[in-house]
């Protein structure tokens, strides 16, 4: 129930997002979300987000866990990005060598 409810509140939520960006001058959204609250709604939420910053001029990232490729990041979504950053900084290799 509580994911139908985010499903149908998402294009007032991206027009949101839209609307900040524009209203506060950034150059760009990243998507930088802890890992316990990646669901299945992660997806959809990019594939619509992206076309109306698309359609803006706005750029779309997101950073992203370095050695797991989460199930419900799917291929289009991941496509979706403009530019990715890989959270690497715990793969680290032998320290003193």
């Amino acid at each position: 129930m509580e994911q139908l409810d985010a499903a149908a509140k998402l294009p007032a939520f991206v027009e949101k997002i839209v609307d900040f960006v524009q209203t506060n001058g950034f150059d760009g959204v990243d998507i930088d979300l802890e890992w316990q609250h990646v669901n299945d709604l992660y997806s959809p939420f990019i594939l619509a987000l992206k076309p109306a910053l698309e359609a803006e001029g706005i750029p779309l990232t997101a950073a992203l866990p370095g050695s797991y490729r989460y199930p419900q990041i799917t291929a289009p979504a991941l496509a979706a990005f403009d530019w990715v950053n890989l959270m690497i900084y715990d793969l680290t290799g032998p320290v003193g060598t």
